[in-house]
């Protein structure tokens, strides 16, 4: 499931960050490679988290004694999304040498990859993703 969401979230932040480098008139600067890494890895585990602790619990053939009270889920929320957001915050720091920005063309390339490669995996190794909600049948 962690590889799933991070998969899923490298590939979408690269194809954004593309998409509006692309089609930007001024000389937007897009994300470096180590950020959209480490923002996919830790928004993978991040999401991940929130399932673990909040959503599995939702489903409709899940136990509801075993759900946790809602200040804990909001607090497991909180807390990943923090924890995502100072990861993508400290890894703008990075110089330009070791955070290198790709170029539209191999940034949208490597999304549009990275995206095949995760649904590829969840098909060939029925793989459950952490970011769908619970099945209602």
């Amino acid at each position: 499931m962690i590889m799933d969401s991070a998969l899923f979230i490298t590939s979408l932040f690269a194809l954004v960050s593309a998409l509006t480098t692309f089609f930007s008139t001024d000389q937007a600067i897009g994300y470096g490679l180590i950020t959209l890494l480490l923002v996919g890895l830790v928004g993978g585990v991040a999401f991940y988290l929130m399932y673990y602790f909040v959503y599995q619990y939702y489903g409709p053939d899940t136990d509801r004694s075993q759900r946790p009270p809602f200040w804990k889920s909001i607090l497991v929320i909180l807390a990943s999304m923090v924890l995502w957001l100072a990861v993508f915050f400290a890894t703008s720091f990075l110089p330009a040498s070791l955070n290198p920005v790709l170029a539209p063309l191999p940034l949208a390339i490597l999304g549009a990859v990275l995206l095949a490669l995760r649904f590829y995996l969840k098909k060939r190794f029925n793989i459950r993703s952490a970011s769908a909600g619970p099945s209602r049948y």
